[in-house]
C-alpha cells in the first residue's frame, strides 16, 4: 500500500514539475512576442507610421524658428541603400522664419529614416539630380 502511494505521489509531483516547466516556458515565450511586437520597427527597419511627426521634431530641431515651420510632405519615403545600410529615404518642402523675422521660402529638405528614428535631416544642395534621387 506504501509503494503505491508512494507512486502516486511521484506521479503527482512529476505532473506539478512538468507544469511549473510550461508556465514559465509559456511565460517566457508570450514575453519575447510581446518584445517583438514592441519593436517590430526596429527589428525590420519598417517604417514608422508616426513617419512624418518624427521628421518634423528632427527638422525643427535644427531650425532658428521652430513653432514657424511649414511641411509639404510629397508620398511616402521608399527603401533605398545611402551610407551605412538600407533606409527610407525622402524629400521635405520646409518654409521657416529667418533670424529676422522672414520666411524663407520652401527649401528642400533630404531625409532618411531607419530603425524607426531620423537617421539624417539636411538641407539639399540645391542640385536637381540629388533632389530627384532622393524623391524616387
Amino acid at each position: 500500500m506504501q509503494k503505491i502511494f508512494a507512486i502516486i505521489a511521484m506521479l503527482l509531483l512529476s505532473v506539478q514539475v512538468a507544469a511549473c516547466e510550461s508556465a514559465e516556458e509559456r511565460a517566457s515565450r508570450e514575453n519575447s512576442e510581446r518584445l517583438r511586437a514592441r519593436f517590430a520597427v526596429e527589428f525590420k527597419n519598417e517604417l514608422p507610421p508616426d513617419w512624418q511627426a518624427l521628421v518634423k521634431k528632427a527638422i525643427s530641431a535644427k531650425l532658428k524658428d521652430p513653432d514657424s515651420a511649414q511641411f509639404k510632405f510629397e508620398g511616402k519615403p521608399v527603401k533605398g541603400n545611402v551610407g551605412h545600410g538600407e533606409k527610407w529615404m525622402t524629400t521635405v518642402e520646409v518654409n521657416a522664419k529667418n533670424s529676422f523675422g522672414g520666411y524663407t521660402g520652401y527649401k528642400t529638405w533630404a531625409i532618411a529614416i531607419k530603425n524607426g528614428e531620423v537617421d539624417f535631416a539636411e538641407p539639399s544642395s540645391g542640385d536637381a539630380e540629388a533632389r530627384d534621387t532622393w524623391r524616387r
